[in-house]
């Protein structure tokens, strides 16, 4: 889905730097980093923290993650897109997110899907902490007081230091615990629906204010 949404966006003149581009981590490794073949929190939290360095390495306009959900219910479905509310770009936040929200949420139904809309949501509301013996404390009771998503959140001192500098989203399209969206996101054609979304909402974001100074320019 990543690789059919980057074709898009190029085809549409648009610049596109992924992450990564295979089932591996963004961070070189370390040995804290790991334990029994599994990232550690402190090796989940400085991976999730180098998305963000790389966005602002290749000096990024825009900045969308993309992760399928997991409910405690085959029952959960729908998509969510998540912002954060907290920055000082906060209103261009919420005006991406409603476009991904709608475009992919449309495309999908378009294709008869009835994918249910959990709307878009404060990333507050979003992500989870590993549970730990001690919860309140040490790496994990950061994580928690953070109150954000590391992708698209702010600086907080002595746990992060290298926040996004540019407008972003999260999205989650689809429940890979519901066995309908499982099989849509596993389908070629569920992939290129989301990709195609994608790229209409990220084509409507800068569009709009060129729209918008043209129609004043006319007015003058």
């Amino acid at each position: 889905m990543e690789i059919d949404t980057l074709a898009l966006l190029r085809q549409q003149g648009y610049t596109v730097v992924l992450s990564r581009t295979t089932d591996s981590t963004v961070l070189r490794l370390q040995p804290d980093d790991v334990s029994a073949g599994v990232l550690t929190l402190l090796g989940s939290h400085d991976d999730e923290a180098a998305r963000d360095v790389c966005a602002n390495m290749a000096r990024a306009n825009l900045l969308i993650g993309i992760y399928f959900d997991a409910g405690s219910s085959p029952s959960n479905a729908g998509v969510v897109t998540g912002y954060d509310p907290d920055r000082p770009f906060a209103a261009e936040n919420i005006r991406l997110a409603n476009l991904v929200q709608n475009d992919v949420l449309g495309d999908m139904n378009a294709e008869g899907w009835d994918i249910p809309d959990e709307g878009v949501q404060s990333d507050a509301a979003l992500g989870s902490v590993a549970p730990t013996d001690s919860p309140d404390t040490g790496l994990a009771g950061e994580a928690q007081n953070y109150n954000h998503l590391l992708l698209l959140g702010p600086a907080s001192p002595g746990f992060f230091s290298t926040p996004s500098q540019m407008p972003g989203v999260v999205i989650e399209p689809l429940f890979i615990t519901d066995p309908f969206e499982a099989d849509i996101a596993d389908s070629v054609l569920g992939q290129h629906v989301i990709a195609q979304g994608l790229t209409t909402a990220v084509d409507q974001y800068f569009q709009e204010p060129a729209k918008k100074e043209k129609a004043r320019g006319k007015k003058r």
